[in-house]
């Protein structure tokens, strides 16, 4: 028999004495926590001109909007090398914007006209050019290179939603429209802007061919896919942001799609860099540091 008294079980006031110690552990660790897991990344876009880099930075895939030159460092063949940062460049777009019956719904083919009208807008007043082709059954060209709003308000009035989609036979016949705009302005950041929910029905082009006509144009994708989960394809519209080194945007309502467009746009830092070769480029932000490279 033993001759120790049990005066009780301690083995719950000591969990909770623990719990307690652990608890206080994460309240002075907490501050600390969102630098732990944060993300940076930064992500080159096809260069403009021959010297001219647009970077993209996100911290935990939200579009960084306040940095400064400070913030980046650029190496040539692992050698520090001099790099400027320029600000307010100039935009130009070619918006393909879908007109199919899935547009239908008055609320979803208006959505796309405003959020039309606001590239628009933005584009002119960055001193770019805009273009509109729509698509459904047919492919259109609904206004060429212009920088009227005047013009390009009156391509949008007009359209409706009906039909089936042609949307790789779109992309495929905005090539030319692109190479035109990056021959003639070399020097700025030429972007394909698409709103679609992204189902293709009726193209006689294939996805590979459209991707493939558009990898070579250095132009900027932009696909922002607009509709509920159920009646749009995430997975063609990756490759899209993918093959033109963009960013996919993912919206179901149009002020949503354009605070997402505007804060894309305003997170796009552009460095001159005139040493060529093996290019890194870093962010510091913080505690945190992400990078990306591209031969030059």
């Amino acid at each position: 028999m033993s001759k120790h008294k049990v005066v009780g079980d301690l083995s719950k006031p000591l969990a909770l004495f623990l719990m307690i110690l652990a608890a206080q552990g994460l309240y002075f660790a907490a501050p600390r926590i969102p630098l732990m897991f944060s993300r940076l990344e930064v992500s080159i876009l096809n260069p403009v001109c021959q010297e001219i880099y647009p970077v993209q930075v996100t911290l935990d895939e939200r579009p960084l909007t306040n940095l400064e030159e400070a913030n980046f460092e650029v190496s040539v063949d692992d050698r520090p090398a001099h790099f400027k940062l320029i600000r307010n460049r100039t935009i130009d777009a070619l918006l393909l914007l879908d007109t199919s019956g899935s547009m239908a719904p008055p609320s979803k083919i208006e959505a796309g006209k405003n959020m039309t009208r606001w590239i628009g807008d933005t584009v002119i007043a960055s001193g770019g050019k805009i273009a509109l082709i729509a698509f459904n059954d047919q492919v259109e060209t609904q206004s060429d290179w212009t920088d009227s709003t005047d013009v390009l308000n009156s391509a949008i009035d007009g359209l409706q939603g009906s039909g089936s989609t042609r949307l790789w036979d779109a992309m495929t016949e905005a090539v030319p429209y692109l190479q035109a705009m990056r021959t003639s302005r070399p020097c700025e950041l030429t972007a394909l802007v698409v709103i679609s929910d992204f189902e293709d029905t009726a193209s006689l082009t294939s996805e590979d061919q459209a991707l493939n006509a558009l990898e070579g144009t250095g132009v900027v994708g932009i696909p922002i896919v607009y509709g509920s989960f159920v009646d749009a394809s995430l997975v063609s519209a990756e490759h899209v942001a993918q093959a033109t080194r963009g960013r996919l945007l993912r919206a179901s309502e149009a002020q949503e799609a354009i605070l997402q467009l505007q804060r894309l746009l305003d997170s796009i830092y552009y460095l001159a860099i005139e040493q060529r070769g093996h290019m890194r480029i870093t962010v510091s932000y913080g505690e945190r540091t992400g990078s990306d490279e591209i031969d030059s």
